[in-house]
This record gives C-alpha cells, sequence and structure tokens, in this order.
C-alpha cells in the first residue's frame, strides 16, 4: 500500500465529515434561531 494514498484517503475521509458537521451545525443552528424567534413572538 502507498502511504500517500492512504494519507490523501483519510483527509479526504476528514473533509468530508467536517464539511457534513457544519451543514448539520448550520441547519440546527439556523432552525434553532428559526424555533427562539417564532417564541418570542408566540410569549410577547
Amino acid at each position: 500500500m502507498n502511504y500517500n494514498f492512504i494519507h490523501t484517503y483519510i483527509m479526504q475521509a476528514l473533509n468530508g465529515i467536517k464539511r457534513s458537521i457544519k451543514k448539520i451545525l448550520a441547519t440546527v443552528f439556523t432552525k434553532g434561531i428559526f424555533h427562539t424567534s417564532q417564541w418570542r413572538a408566540v410569549c410577547v
């Protein structure tokens, strides 16, 4: 096995995981803000 190949494969996998985590965090963040603003509107 070529070490460089393994290294690039691992880096690509990590980048993909980072991207998906960022996407999930972004959606959760925006949904959270949306829900809290809705609750504020309801409470006020």
